[in-house]
């Protein structure tokens, strides 16, 4: 199995970063948004319970890998349709 990489241009490859930089940019912000979530849901059920930070940890701990998996599935399906629209107009161009 030897799989040889596409060789794509400069000017081709700053075209394709200019199309992902937004669905980086959403990932980020899911991730703090999740983040932000978890912690203040934690915090408030401590406070109403009068425990210790435990429900703030044990979210916190939940959210990561909730995080990973999320981000994982929107990167998967954003960069293959941008790669799926690269593509298209690249053999438009030629």
């Amino acid at each position: 199995m030897n799989v040889k990489p596409k060789k794509i241009t400069l000017r081709q490859q700053e075209q394709l970063n200019k199309k992902l930089v937004p669905i980086y940019r959403n990932v980020g912000g899911l991730t703090f948004a999740v983040g932000l979530v978890a912690l203040l849901a934690g915090l408030r059920i401590d406070k109403v319970n009068g425990t210790q930070p435990i429900f703030t940890l044990v979210f916190v701990a939940i959210s990561v890998p909730l995080v990973l998996f999320i981000n994982s599935r929107v990167l998967r399906k954003a960069i293959a349709k941008s790669i799926a629209e690269f593509e298209q107009e690249k053999n438009t161009q030629k």
